[in-house]
């Protein structure tokens, strides 16, 4: 059951990232997030609707909220010549937009953005796999943004069934860079991606109350994903799925869809990540949880031990 939150923070954070980020915000990474978030600008009316919707939780800045609120009235859900899997993204960062703001923004009338989800509930034929993760990420936004236990649930078999069916023990994604003897492109970005979607759908329903993050299979989770996916950004070279993987490509890769890293390292820390860090902090995509350098970047805080006369 999902139930309606009183005080909206956000589909991906809630007060805990924000108390964790302003402790920390003295950190070189933490100050960087913060200056891109106050100096960035973008012409894009949903991706600066986004930062301005951060601004409003993690500055205590209600008019930047407000000022989100009418930049919606601007920004289109999805282009007309958006791909399906371009309109699914778009319209969960529409929900982890509205998710953020104060009050919900009446030029876009909530039933409008209902029947958009349930419209893309109708994937067409040509559907991929990786649409298919997509989907359950936004029936699992929409589910919790709309305490809509059918949608939820929706996204939630579809999450179980790529643990246990399309994450190998690996960590490439069947499906998606595996195709049998097909000559394959653009595997490495689409392993990526396949990656944060599932990652995005972990962390939004664990911070709604249905703890994603504990389902796995003999190990394998999207974390198994994450890991395989960091490995390949180092040894390109050594990427069997396509041939000419550079580290150029897996860096830009990275740099453009590669955000959900920041939410992985703080539920599992990774080995050897800090290298990828240092290249791509500040990390900020609309469709892999937004700058998640800013909201994930600080360390979870430890539960404070309890002391007992009795010793432990």
């Amino acid at each position: 059951m999902i139930e309606i939150k009183p005080n909206r923070i956000g589909l991906t954070f809630d007060q805990s990232h924000i108390d964790a980020t302003q402790a920390k915000d003295d950190s070189d990474h933490i100050a960087e997030a913060f200056d891109y978030l106050t100096n960035t600008q973008n012409d894009d009316p949903l991706v600066q609707a986004y930062l301005l919707g951060l601004r409003h939780r993690f500055m205590n800045d209600s008019g930047s909220g407000q000022q989100a609120v009418a930049l919606l009235r601007h920004a289109q859900s999805a282009p007309p010549d958006a791909s399906y899997q371009e309109q699914v993204r778009r319209l969960l960062a529409w929900l982890s937009v509205i998710e953020m703001l104060p009050a919900i923004p009446d030029a876009q009338p909530m039933d409008n953005i209902r029947n958009q989800v349930d419209a893309l509930n109708q994937p067409p034929d040509t559907a991929t796999l990786l649409d298919g993760l997509w989907l359950g990420a936004l029936n699992i936004g929409a589910g919790i943004v709309f305490n809509d236990d059918d949608r939820f649930a929706q996204g939630e078999d579809l999450y179980r069934l790529a643990i246990t069916q399309h994450i190998h023990p690996e960590g490439y994604l069947k499906g998606i860079v595996e195709q049998g003897d097909e000559e394959l492109t653009d595997t490495y970005h689409q392993q990526v991606s396949g990656t944060s979607a599932l990652v995005l759908m972990a962390e939004m329903a664990t911070l709604a109350g249905v703890d994603f993050w504990s389902i796995d299979n003999r190990g394998v989770s999207p974390i198994t994903a994450a890991t395989y996916t960091m490995y390949y950004y180092y040894y390109p070279e050594k990427w069997k799925w396509e041939t000419e993987l550079t580290e150029e490509t897996t860096e830009a890769v990275i740099k453009a869809d590669g955000a959900f890293m920041e939410i992985v390292h703080r539920r599992s820390p990774l080995r050897a990540i800090e290298q990828l860090f240092e290249v791509q902090r500040p990390m900020f995509n609309i469709y892999g949880g937004g700058l998640t350098t800013l909201t994930h970047g600080a360390p979870a805080p430890r539960p404070k031990k309890r002391w007992s006369i009795f010793g432990g």
